[in-house]
């Protein structure tokens, strides 16, 4: 998903493992989860990488805006139906539902 996001705020460089490593712990340097040493060198990447810092900026206005959507209350199976969905596909596995559909 964050490579589709990625996409949209032009090409980040392939081989530099600077663009790579700023995608990868984006979310983290965002939320100040990260070492003091990983936050610098995110920071200083950012100054010189305007694919990244679109990025970055865009993932934290998303955030933000996230963050003023009221809390709702859902069905808790209809949870467990989403969690196990976002598992699954964290780990490559394939909704068989959808599958089913297709045929």
């Amino acid at each position: 998903m964050i490579e589709t996001i990625a996409g949209l705020f032009g090409r980040f460089r392939g081989r530099d493992r600077d663009c790579l490593e700023t995608r990868e712990n984006a979310s983290s340097y965002i939320e100040g989860d990260l070492p003091d040493s990983r936050i610098e060198r995110i920071r200083n990447h950012l100054r010189r990488c305007g694919p990244c810092m679109n990025f970055v900026d865009s993932l934290r206005s998303t955030v933000a805006l996230l963050k003023t959507v009221p809390a709702q209350k859902i069905d808790p199976s209809l949870q467990r139906s989403i969690l196990e969905k976002v598992r699954g596909a964290s780990t490559g596995e394939r909704d068989s539902s959808r599958k089913e559909e297709r045929e």
